[in-house]
């Protein structure tokens, strides 16, 4: 098995630790090597590269599929890994809001959509309370507000 294919599946494991490896041999009944190919460049070589944290991959990722539009599968997997990797659904939420000015609302809204039912099923990315921003103009700048 080469390192990177070794790599690729290491990092699918991380982000879907419950289907990423069923996912794999699906692709592999389909074609082995389009499932090495895919496992072995965007996984082991692309994914794995140690320059941007987990929580950052997932949200460019996050970002690069909301820019497709057609990917809601991949986008809710994705959205899913975020919460694996440490991201708060705020900051899931603030990348969706910040990507509206390019994507448009129509495939912003498909993706918050998304944040809302990862949330709900899975419990995860739930917010431990209001974000500077999201507090009354009053309060924002006050200690303990």
């Amino acid at each position: 098995m080469p390192e990177s294919y070794r790599k690729g599946l290491e990092q699918i494991a991380a982000i879907d630790p419950g289907n990423g490896q069923a996912f794999v041999e699906e692709l592999r009944e389909v074609s082995p090597d389009f499932a090495e190919y895919f496992v072995g460049f965007a996984f082991g070589k692309i994914h794995a590269r140690q320059v941007l944290e987990p929580k950052l991959k997932e949200l460019v990722a996050i970002v690069s599929l909301i820019s497709l539009g057609d990917g809601k599968s991949h986008l809710r997997l994705r959205i899913q890994g975020a919460c694996r990797a440490g991201c708060s659904k705020e900051e899931i939420i603030e990348v969706i809001i910040q990507s509206v000015v390019y994507v448009g609302f129509a495939k912003a809204l498909v993706a918050l959509h998304l944040v809302k039912e990862v949330c709900t099923e899975f419990g995860d990315c739930v917010p431990s309370g209001p974000t500077p921003h999201q507090r009354p103009l009053s309060q924002r700048g006050k200690k303990g507000a």
